[in-house]
This record gives C-alpha cells, structure tokens and sequence, in this order.
C-alpha cells in the first residue's frame, strides 16, 4: 500500500485500567494512515476526544476527556515491559495496521524461525539483550493459502510471557485499489486484561496533501498539551550476540531457544471467547 488511507465510520469499543478502577469506552471517529508508521486517529463521544498520532519518530496519545492527559513516546525508547494506563498504543496499531514487509527468509540475526501449521505459517522473531542471549519479541500467524493474510500477532515481554494480541479479520479491498485491509481488529492487553474491537465502516485512497499534517504531533505543531507524561523509556546499548542462527528450523522451534534465559516457556494467548 503506497497510497494515504482513510478509513471513516471508525468505531472503537473496549476497556482499558486507569488507576485503581476499570474503564469501559465506546468512541466513533476517522482514521488517517500511511505505511510504516503514519497513523492519525480522531475519536470522540458526547464525554470528550481522543487523538492518537504517530510518525516516523515519535507517537502520542492526548485525551480530551475528564480528565485530560498527554502521553508522548519516540519509538526508539519502546521496549517490550511497555505499561501505562492508556486506552490503545498507537505505536503498535500503526505496526499491526501495516505489517511491515514479511521476511523474504530465515537467516537474519532476529529470524524469523518458521513453523508449518495445518492452516497458517507461524512466524517466529527474536532480539538479544545486552548479555547477548535471545529474547521471544513477537509471532506472527499468516493463512497458507492466497492471498496469505496476515491472521493474528503476538507480542512478547522479556520474560517470555505474553503481552499484546492482536487479531485481524473482516478482510476487504480498499476503495479504488486492489489492496486488501482488515476491516475489523481486536487487540488484548494480556497482563491487565484490556481490549478494544475497532471496525471500519470505509476505506478508500486518499489523496489529500492537505491531511499529511496530520502526523505532526501537537507538541511539533507548537501546541499547549499540558503536563506531558513520557511513554518511553531509555534502553541500554545493545550487545551483539555471540552467534547468530544459521537459517530456521525445518519444524516448530523450541521455545528455549527463542526466549530470555531463567525465565518460564512462553504460553501462547488464548482467544477473547476463552479468557
């Protein structure tokens, strides 16, 4: 996709925990997006606004509502232990709405392994910490037959324990492109048992030169957002592992060999219906 998306009639419905209580929400809006990372979305209700964004370097969360609050991140200071009281990550929809390209094969240093399920390939990616030992750092699920969809992703803490589900559905062209785009995403927040369903009534191309402005945060535009509460955080230099995976395994890898040494086996996420 190389083209701006507009998606319209942009429903969101979830929950979420703020503090020492749990909020629900349900909230309408647009969304504005172009591969990788340019992400606007503008939802609202009759209680308030929210406006997530994200660019190529930073992304933001500002939530017009009782209370209102700004949250800001640079994706370079995003790593997997991630925990906020926030209704979505808009780093991680602007990854789960555009995928990225899939790996070509398995000889990269964070893989991916591959493992031949009876209806989807599983991809299987990994970091290194500063010791050098491998990490689980997501997995993706992708249909075996055309047009090879991309089903769900699983990311992970650096604990091998799950963090983040996102299942994608609904799957349909783009107006005017020969693009398919899920129409319907759920995303869990496994540790605090958070979600949210986003559906998209509309999708088409959207050539506006006009909307680009819109993934430049509030704070790059000069705006006042108030008291600003940092997402990230800063990350220790990277140490280069002291070898790397020659190429994937023919079968379903091992766990051990994808997650962080002294911690337990990695548990694959149950779906919504069975939490």
């Amino acid at each position: 996709m190389d083209f701006l998306l507009r998606a319209g009639g942009v429903t969101a419905t979830g929950e979420y925990a703020y503090e020492d209580r749990r909020e629900s929400y349900q909230l309408n809006g647009t969304l504005l997006y172009r591969r990788p990372k340019n992400l606007y979305l503008k939802l609202e209700h009759v209680g308030g606004t929210i406006e997530a964004g994200s660019n190529a370097q930073e992304f933001w969360l500002w939530e017009k509502l009782k209370e209102p609050r700004y949250s800001w991140g640079q994706h370079g200071g995003m790593g997997a232990d991630f925990d906020a009281d926030i209704p979505l990550r808009p780093d991680l929809l602007a990854e789960v709405l555009g995928l990225g390209d899939l790996p070509a094969g398995t000889r990269g240093p964070g893989g991916p392994a591959l493992w031949v399920g009876p209806d989807t390939y599983e991809l299987v990616f990994w970091d290194y910490d500063t010791a050098g030992q491998a990490c689980l750092t997501k997995t993706i699920d992708v249909d075996r037959y055309a047009p090879f969809l991309v089903r769900s992703l699983v990311y992970f803490r650096p604990d091998g324990q799950p963090m983040m589900q996102a299942k994608l559905g609904d799957y349909r062209k783009i107006d005017s492109s020969s693009v398919l785009a899920p129409r319907s995403i759920r995303i869990d927040w496994l540790p605090d048992r958070g979600w949210v369903e986003l559906t998209f009534a509309t999708m088409q191309r959207f050539d506006n030169p006009a909307a680009e402005r819109r993934f430049r945060s509030p704070l790059q535009q000069g705006m006042d957002v108030g008291e600003i509460r940092r997402l990230d955080r800063p990350r220790p230099p990277a140490r280069a592992p002291s070898t790397l995976p020659a190429s994937g395994p023919a079968s379903r890898p091992s766990t051990r060999m994808v997650t962080c040494p002294m911690t337990q086996p990695a548990s694959r996420p149950v779906k919504p219906a069975e939490q």
